[in-house]
């Protein structure tokens, strides 16, 4: 077990203060700390300059930009569902925020007059006019209507289709053109429905109904452990106690492994799934969501400004005593850490599809990586170097790791066998890559500086490089592949209004923002089993 080198013992007050300055400067942007560049040359990042180092005989500098694919329109039709309009409204804007974080269509918004020359439900199949279709550049149209189900109280039923206007055909849903659920469900029905459209058009089974943790402030601790659907709806606080709760990464059974502050150093706790389950049931919604482009009226514009306007002193007055409510009724974390020690400071855990987890752990010299017991303790240093090393990643299979370490001098992203041998070195363009994230497809996504821009970049077993978001100076990072294998979650700025969560194509086509307002959010990452290899399509 590491031991700490340090011939004193500093005062708890002393040692959060030094913990704190060394996990602002050594975890690999956990706190999105990236160093910028005073100036950046114009060939800066090519061989040669002053911000890129000389590369290895057998580095490769070449990375290969975005792909930029022509996306096919996809136009989500008004459901139909009879006197049940809430569940219209509620389908319709589902299916076509799905469509918009695709990143296979693009999803189009016609005038109402077009979209009612194209539709044409003649229930229970689905028509629509060609010709008005093609006219409005229409590659897949998506109808949908919803009923109760018959002899089953509470229940719902929804039927998708989806014609491919340009042969007139409808693609094979078969039984996944049906989702039966609760009422209450409705939205995660839709999810699912999405799911088959995703899966019908790449062969894939989609995600849409999954969740994401992520580390983000909230009322009673300084960062939460937060959970949301795939599409930022129904955020919510499952770990706030007071403190600094970060780094969630998930388990087999569902649950999550994240690192608290809460006894002094950093340590690592553990939720089981139904845990989690439950947190997520006793939590409110922690935002409010909100339709992306989307325009209102003017007048309605002005009576919400006017009406923001005279609640502004009431609630502010309120402030403290409202705050207070909300976090009496936030989950807390765990009343003992899973994994802790003397001296010892976790950081990312990751587990593999065995249940064998890895932990960054420093114990006050530098960080290593090491394998954990089944009770949490420190079996094995896999590292071992001088270097710092940490931020591992499983590969799929569990027989490797991807990590992060500076023994080249500056942080770079490395692979080794999972008892430590066959130590390889995988990127060597730019001065700073780390949050690496292994893939099903063997790609490992990371966030790397480039001039003055940090970008999310992806790297193969051939150690070629693609790049995903198109930099321009803004703040990309932290990646998490979903479970498809064809989605990226991360944190951005790009649009310039303000950090969020975003999703990207596995190829950088297509990039949108979840609907979750500005603010710091941190180390995105899906709930989803580690190991589990994407879902084929079976109608």
């Amino acid at each position: 077990m590491p031991k700490s080198r340090h011939p004193f013992r500093p005062t708890p007050g002393a040692l959060r203060l030094w913990v704190a300055a060394w996990m602002l400067s050594c975890t690999a942007l956990a706190f999105a700390q990236v160093p910028r560049p005073a100036a950046v040359k114009p060939d800066a990042g090519k061989p040669g300059s002053a911000a890129e180092p000389a590369a290895d005989d057998e580095g490769l500098y070449v990375i290969v930009e975005a792909t930029q694919r022509p996306m096919d329109g996809v136009l989500v039709l008004p459901t139909a569902c009879g006197p049940y309009k809430a569940w219209c409204n509620e389908v319709q804007s589902v299916l076509h925020n799905d469509m918009r974080l695709s990143g296979v269509v693009r999803a189009l918004e016609l005038k109402k007059g077009t979209v009612g020359a194209i539709k044409r439900y003649n229930l229970p199949a689905f028509e629509v006019n060609l010709a008005a279709a093609r006219k409005a550049n229409v590659v897949y149209a998506v109808a949908s209507w919803a009923r109760k189900a018959r002899g089953q109280k509470g229940q719902v039923e929804l039927h998708v289709g989806v014609i491919n206007v340009r042969t007139g055909k409808r693609l094979a849903l078969g039984r996944r053109a049906m989702q039966r659920g609760p009422a209450k469900s409705i939205r995660r029905l839709a999810h699912r429905a999405a799911n088959a459209i995703f899966g019908a058009m790449t062969g894939v089974e989609g995600s849409f109904d999954d969740q994401l943790f992520y580390s983000s402030p909230g009322p009673g601790c300084h960062r939460c452990i937060w959970m949301a659907d795939a599409d930022g709806y129904n955020a919510r606080i499952i770990v706030g106690s007071k403190g600094i709760h970060m780094l969630p990464r998930p388990t087999l059974d569902l649950g999550v492994n994240f690192v608290s502050f809460a006894p002094d150093l950093p340590s690592l706790f553990r939720l089981d799934g139904p845990s989690t389950q439950r947190a997520w049931a006793a939590s409110p919604n922690g935002t409010t969501p909100v339709i992306l482009g989307a325009k209102q009226p003017k007048t309605r514009r002005k009576k919400r400004r006017k009406k923001r306007r005279r609640g502004l002193k009431r609630r502010r007055a309120k402030k403290g005593k409202r705050a207070a409510k909300v976090t009496g009724k936030m989950p807390g974390a765990p009343a003992k850490p899973w994994a802790t020690g003397a001296n010892l400071q976790f950081r990312t855990a990751a587990m593999n599809r065995y249940g064998q987890v890895v932990a960054t752990i420093n114990d006050g010299d530098q960080a290593d990586l090491w394998l954990l017991g089944a009770n949490g303790k420190p079996i094995r240093n896999l590292t071992n170097h001088e270097s710092d090393d940490l931020d591992p990643s499983w590969s799929p299979d569990g027989t490797r790791l991807a990590f992060v370490s500076n023994r080249t001098g500056r942080p770079q992203i490395y692979t080794m066998n999972a008892d430590g041998s066959n130590v390889q070195r995988m990127t060597f363009a730019g001065p700073y890559n780390t949050g690496p994230d292994w893939g099903a497809d063997n790609k490992i996504v990371y966030s790397g500086l480039r001039g003055s821009a940090v970008d999310i970049l992806t790297v193969d077993m051939a150690k070629q490089m693609q790049r995903l978001t198109p930099g321009r100076g803004k703040r990309s990072l932290e990646p998490s592949w979903a479970s498809c294998g064809r989605r990226v979650v991360y944190v951005s700025n790009e649009d310039g209004r303000g950090a969020r969560l975003w999703i990207a194509s596995h190829d950088g086509a297509a990039r949108q923002a979840l609907a979750l307002p500005p603010g710091r959010y941190y180390t995105p990452v899906w709930r989803k089993k580690p190991g589990v290899l994407p879902t084929p399509f079976r109608p």
